[in-house]
């Protein structure tokens, strides 16, 4: 271990997550157009500026009617409506046209479909009875002013952008995409560019901007402007892990080295400048699995999102027994059907095949010896979409 890092401890994988949501998130806003807001998150509150709808209005097409007027109305027995120009106050015995979002004229208090009525003339023949209020909207119905449109935090979809756009609104106040310097200072086999892809990927998927540099001092130093910085690789205890040595190089620091996690246990924690810093292992899974249980709830959170899984999380039955070291947090991928959960091995070679064939995973706690078969476990379920996800 090299002079610029702490001494290598093992801090508990909860303490970790303290150290994380300790950090500050305050990364900003920006505004940006209505056509460019899916899927961001929207940093300032909406508000209605008037009633929804501000006016009475017919909800469908047909004839504006009084409904006491329409009482006894059958095909055997029509009853005959005056008919009146559209917008008239409508008094007793007369009926207008209208169509869907028309302003309701006073007197009107239905809407009579236009398969009830037949036009004879300067008349309308009702041959059915309709409700009060059939058809009809009221001002303040849906909503009224000053009333919640959009809360802040939301994650904008296609109906959240609609509303804005009926509200006037051409763009909207969402947080900005924090930056995430990713830094490859020797990501160990298989290929350097794969784990690269695979984070950049994690990183857009919980509202980050990944840019990538090489493994340098300078690029490391070059990496301060970002809102999180990640080191991936030389993070262990072997001869050539100096990432501890990097980080000081470029004038950061680091707080933690080491969590009681597996895989995962080389991870550091600390700061360059103003922004987080997180080491990562070089080693592709321990690498994917410290980012998706650390480093990407502290991305989640500065980009204004729940810091919480990405992923619902679903209670399953173990299929068979898991055995775990106590002290050690340890992530356990698993396949799952809808009713069990059979543990995954990794294999020492290549752990991303054992991942990428899972279904789900599992953090089996510190203080347990593991699972025992058919006991009920918690199962964060990758590839379904959040309640944040889903518009």
């Amino acid at each position: 271990m090299g002079s610029g890092s702490p001494r290598y401890e093992c801090l508990a994988l909860a303490d970790a997550l303290k150290w994380l949501d300790a950090c500050p998130h305050a990364v900003g806003s920006e505004p940006v157009p209505l056509e460019q807001a899916f899927g961001r998150v929207l940093h300032a509150p909406l508000a209605f500026a008037a009633d929804r709808p501000d006016r009475d209005l017919a909800l469908a097409d047909g004839y504006l009617v009084r409904a006491e007027d329409t009482l006894g109305a059958s095909s055997y027995n029509p009853l005959r409506l005056a008919l009146v120009p559209e917008g008239t106050v409508l008094r007793a015995g007369c009926a207008c046209a209208c169509h869907a979002g028309q302003t309701v004229p006073p007197g009107a208090n239905a809407v009579l479909p236009p398969e009830a009525g037949e036009v004879a003339g300067g008349a309308l023949d009702v041959c059915d009875v309709v409700a009060r209020g059939a058809g009809i909207g009221r001002k303040g119905q849906g909503a009224r002013c000053g009333d919640m449109a959009v809360p802040a935090g939301r994650r904008l979809g296609g109906p959240q952008i609609a509303l804005a756009a009926s509200m006037g609104l051409t763009d909207l106040s969402v947080w900005r995409r924090p930056a995430v310097a990713v830094v490859l200072a020797g990501a160990k086999p298989p290929a350097t560019e794969a784990l690269g892809a695979a984070l950049a990927g994690l990183i857009a998927r919980d509202g980050g901007k990944a840019r990538q540099g090489a493994a340098t001092v300078g690029a490391l130093a070059a990496a301060a402007p970002a809102d999180l910085v990640l080191l991936v690789g030389r993070s262990g205890r072997g001869g050539d892990d100096d990432a501890g040595d990097a980080v000081a190089a470029a004038g950061g620091r680091l707080d933690h080295h080491g969590v009681a996690l597996a895989p995962g246990g080389s991870v550091g924690l600390g700061w360059l400048g103003s922004a987080p810093l997180l080491l990562l292992p070089g080693d592709p899974i321990s690498a994917l699995v410290s980012y998706e249980v650390l480093a990407g709830r502290l991305l989640r959170r500065l980009a204004g999102r729940p810091a919480d899984w990405p992923y619902p999380v679903r209670r399953r039955a173990l299929s068979r027994k898991i055995v775990s070291p106590v002290g050690l947090s340890e992530w356990v991928p698993v396949t799952c059907d809808r009713t069990e959960a059979a543990p995954l091995a990794l294999a020492p070679a290549d752990g991303v095949i054992g991942y990428a064939r899972a279904d789900g995973y599992l953090i089996v706690p510190a203080g347990l010896e593991g699972h025992s078969a058919e006991e009920i476990v918690d199962v964060v379920m990758l590839g379904e979409a959040s309640s944040q996800e889903r518009e």
